[in-house]
């Protein structure tokens, strides 16, 4: 190709290349144009939109007493602490507005409703940084937690911020900030900034500190996080953030700013005020999670909550809770931590609930130490005919295949009945018996109850509560219900139902499912083997108490002076309640004095008292699938088998036995009804001459001698050994002859006597 030609090309191609790109940036800027279009129409829209058609503004929500969220009592009453706390503009301090109004909208005076600036900020840090990052103004949160739900929608978003509009159009600036300081939640059922600084400071709004208006507007972000009864390091880590934005702002100089740093909050006494709020954070905490939403999100979102909440018996737990009399600091000066559950049986609704301390009694787990053995170990032996209450069971030290349990103060009793053993929370029988019926079928029953159990939750040491998390408070409460219930399992709830805004019920606690877990048989003699816990047991400081009550104490050890866990339960046909003594932190141990046979007992005894102080007590009733038999003594006592007692038996002669139907002894004994006298033999050794005869331990005997001269009466005695009787050379053509009368006494004090042997004639000896 020639050089012109060359440069003919490139010329050629240049103006191609020119000619693409001048194309390609028309394109571009069509498209451009289009979008510029498309957004200016879009804006124009929604201008038009939010400054235009009027919007379903309603004053009366914006000063509504009631707060969003209604929790009512058992009564369809609203729980005493949950309305909302009002203020009137004029009542609201500077400091206080500075705290909000710096932390959430710091130009709060200065847009409409919507700050635009606040909104171009957080679309430009949630492309570049890949957050989500809101920008709503104190004027939309007030719509959106007032006017409409929390569904995350363009419809949703653009009507608030028309709402905004139509609200800052209608009030002025401080009072649609009165307006959200009185609807604000600050978690535990708590509304409005008045209530809150009252709970958390026990001051009025106009008695706050800097640092204390700056913690209450640091909650607002997530009550349930930064509340700060349960969660003070991080409430006081907010605090300061919240500081940091007045200083930043000017709304603190240099040195208000340093003085609200070194400002101690001293947060008020979380049991002053009323008894309820431990239930309440309780019930909130609930309708959270069968909801599906977090508690922030429960607040505000038109729920009504009805609770099973008895004020009185609130009342009374509150009280109990908050007695010293029931509480021994140990040797560092701690003072136990303690829990009260009272339960109503037909519902299994919790009537009152109350902690010295801030704790989740649905997800707080300890170690049940003795609690467990009737609902693990006992029942489920009881269920499946594995034992009887009366059960011969060897409480010594032993060595099970590497695992060697200890009796409290290693006290050891030998044999016992499984009744005894376990009214006297012996750890070895207890033992035996898990190992007798397998782990894994301890483990099928709680599993039956909802009970949470880890992998390793599967060897011996279950039968004495060691498990890898243990127990919450609702489980143990759940578990001895369900014996109550004669072996019918329900979910423990603070609710009874939930409404939504639209009145719709969205929970109902009865249409929970039951669930068989023991048969009523085996359910009713786990209760009255309970019942001796307490008549003669660890729980004996209920004796006192005229009600059909059984119970079960245990005590979490640690060593010899100190313990980590003391319990009581106690139940009767109504209700079930329990009392737990420790530290949540999981920490500090007892005194060893502790156990729960002593203080959590006592508070079951005033609580059960309280109750029935208003309702009429009845009795546990035997089902028919229980059998209450006499077993013959003798054979019990000294051959620990049980046998049934022959009818004719007198009542000292026998012990009451329970027994389910499917599980009844197979022997007899016949020893009253066909007495017979024995044969006997007449021995002679170097001592002299006896009559030998081997005696029935039921009967007594009497030995008779007939000589030429008369008939004397040798002995009258009852033994189980072989019986020898010195008798005297015979003298005569004929000699001596014997007689043996068996005879027994029967309950109306007359001797019933056998068939005596025909006299016979001994013999001459030589």
């Amino acid at each position: 190709m020639s050089a012109k030609n060359q440069k003919s090309t490139v010329k050629s191609d240049s103006r191609s290349g020119k000619n693409a790109v001048r194309l390609f940036a028309k394109i571009l800027i069509g498209t451009m144009l289009v979008f510029v279009a498309a957004g200016v129409l879009a804006c124009g829209g929604a201008l038009a939109y939010l400054y235009g058609a009027p919007a379903d503004l309603d004053p009366a929500k914006l000063t509504a007493q009631q707060a969003n969220l209604r929790l009512l009592d058992a009564d369809l009453q609203a729980v005493a602490g949950t309305q909302s706390g009002t203020l009137q503009p004029d009542e609201v301090p500077q400091n206080l507005k500075d705290a909000f109004i710096s932390i959430e909208d710091k130009r709060f005076y200065d847009h409409h409703g919507i700050d635009y600036r606040r909104i171009a900020g957080a679309a430009a840090r949630n492309l570049t940084k890949g957050t989500r990052q809101g920008a709503s103004t104190i004027t939309q949160q007030l719509i959106k937690n007032t006017h409409l739900s929390a569904e995350q929608t363009l419809s949703r978003k653009l009507k608030e911020a028309q709402l905004a509009i139509r609200l800052e159009r209608a009030y002025s600036k401080d009072e649609i900030l009165c307006m959200y300081l009185n609807i604000l939640y600050f978690g535990s059922g708590e509304y409005g900034v008045q209530n809150a600084a009252r709970r958390f400071f026990d001051k009025s709004v106009d008695q706050l500190s800097d640092a204390e208006c700056a913690m209450l507007a640091g909650i607002v972000k997530s009550p349930t996080k930064y509340n700060p009864l349960h969660h003070p390091d991080n409430s006081n880590a907010r605090k300061c953030v919240v500081l940091r934005c007045m200083y930043e702002q000017k709304r603190l100089t240099q040195s208000e700013y340093e003085q609200a740093l070194a400002y101690e909050c001293k947060i008020a006494d979380a049991r002053r005020g009323d008894g309820a709020r431990r239930y309440i954070d309780q019930a909130i905490g609930q309708a959270a999670t069968v909801l599906g939403i977090d508690a922030d999100t429960l607040a505000y979102g038109g729920y009504t909550v009805v609770t099973y909440l008895d004020p009185a018996r609130q009342t009374a737990m509150h009280d109990t809770i908050g007695d010293d009399a029931y509480f021994k600091a140990n040797s560092d000066g701690m003072r136990p931590d303690a829990i009260g559950i009272l339960v109503d049986n037909a519902t299994c609704g919790v009537l009152a609930y109350d902690s010295t301390r801030s704790a989740d009694v649905f997800s707080l787990r300890r170690q049940p130490a003795s609690l467990i053995k009737p609902i693990g170990v006992y029942a489920p032996a009881l269920d499946i005919g594995y034992i009887s209450p009366q059960t011969m069971l060897l409480d010594e030290k032993t060595d099970f295949d590497g695992y060697a349990p200890s009796n409290y103060q290693d006290r050891y009793y030998g044999w016992m009945s499984a009744r005894s053993a376990l009214a006297h929370s012996q750890n070895v029988p207890a033992v035996s018996t898990l190992r007798g019926i397998g782990a894994q079928t301890a483990r099928a029953y709680l599993d039956k109850m909802q009970i949470a159990l880890d992998d390793e939750d599967r060897y011996l040491s279950l039968a004495l509560g060691g498990m890898r998390y243990g127990m919450t408070a609702t489980e143990l409460v759940g578990a001895y219900a369900t014996l109550a219930n004669y072996g019918v399992y329900r979910p423990v709830s603070f609710i009874r139902s939930i409404r939504n805004a639209d009145g719709q019920i969205v929970y109902e606690h009865a249409s929970c499912a039951s669930v068989r877990v023991y048969s009523d048989a085996a359910a009713y003699m786990t209760t009255d083997m309970l019942r001796d816990c307490v008549s003669e047991g660890t729980a004996s400081k209920l004796r006192t108490l005229q009600l059909d009550v059984a119970s079960k104490t245990g005590t979490n050890g640690s060593d010899k002076n100190r313990n980590q866990d003391a319990y009581n339960v106690a139940y009767t046909p109504q209700v079930t309640t329990m009392f737990w003594q420790g530290n949540l932190d999981g920490g500090a141990t007892l005194d060893g004095s502790v156990t729960g046979g002593g203080a959590p007992t006592l508070q079951s005894r005033r609580i059960l008292e309280d109750y029935y102080a208003s309702h009429a007590a009845t009795n546990f009733e035997m089902p028919s699938g229980v059998r209450s038999l006499q077993l013959d003594r003798f054979a019990y006592e000294h051959d620990r088998v049980e046998m049934l007692a022959d009818p004719y038996a007198p009542q000292s002669a026998t012990i009451s036995g329970l027994y389910g139907a499917d599980n009844l002894p197979s022997e007899s004994d016949m020893s009253f009804s066909m007495i017979h006298a024995p044969e006997y033999r007449i021995c002679d050794d170097p001592s002299g001459l006896y009559l030998e005869f081997t005696p029935n331990p039921r009967l007594r005997y009497r030995v008779y001698e007939r000589t030429l001269s008369g008939e004397n009466l040798l002995s009258d005695l009852c033994q189980s050994d072989p019986i020898r009787v010195p008798i005297s050379p015979s003298v005569g053509l004929f000699g001596n002859s014997y007689a043996i009368v068996p005879y027994y006494t029967d309950d109306g004090g007359q001797e019933v006597i056998g068939l005596p042997a025909t006299y016979r004639q001994r013999g001459v000896l030589w």
